[in-house]
């Protein structure tokens, strides 16, 4: 419910910036649901000549492991604008800019994706939590690397 509570508020002030055109593409979702779209990306991949551990790793730079999705958590969130490229967008850049106020990171960014692992996602956003992500944003890492300095401290 935080994550949610902070979702809204986060969007609330977007609005009153004039900034009104949002869609929630994802929030939770079940293993179950994962899998289907961990299947179908890599069925996609096989149909373009793609072995199975071709499609499986090409697959896994784009959708999580079922079992693995930060939409397990309840706390990521795929913001975009409907009927548009969200990236680029006043709103993408307007989140980029605030999301950190209400606890939000991006959290696959451009420059990041040789220690995420994830291709760029400039429309996932996760929450942790105020503390947590003003930190980030002061440091510049990434979850990944946030944990991994938290772990040996």
């Amino acid at each position: 419910q935080i994550a949610v509570d902070a979702l809204l508020a986060m969007l609330m002030q977007a609005q009153s910036e004039g900034l009104t055109s949002w869609q929630i593409s994802a929030g939770y979702r079940s293993v179950a649901y994962q899998q289907k779209l961990f299947d179908d990306k890599v069925y996609s991949y096989r149909q373009q000549g793609m072995t199975g551990a071709q499609a499986r790793s090409a697959a896994r730079k784009l959708v999580a492991d079922p079992g693995c999705s930060e939409h397990h958590t309840g706390l990521a969130f795929d913001i975009t604008v409907p009927g548009t490229s969200f990236g680029g967008t006043k709103q993408a850049k307007w989140l980029e800019e605030h999301c950190w106020e209400w606890g939000f990171i991006l959290r696959y960014p451009a420059d990041k994706t040789a220690i995420t692992g994830i291709t760029n996602e400039p429309w996932h956003f996760r929450y942790v939590g105020v503390d947590a992500s003003m930190e980030m944003r002061e440091t510049g890492e990434c979850l990944d690397e946030y944990v991994e300095r938290k772990q040996s401290e």
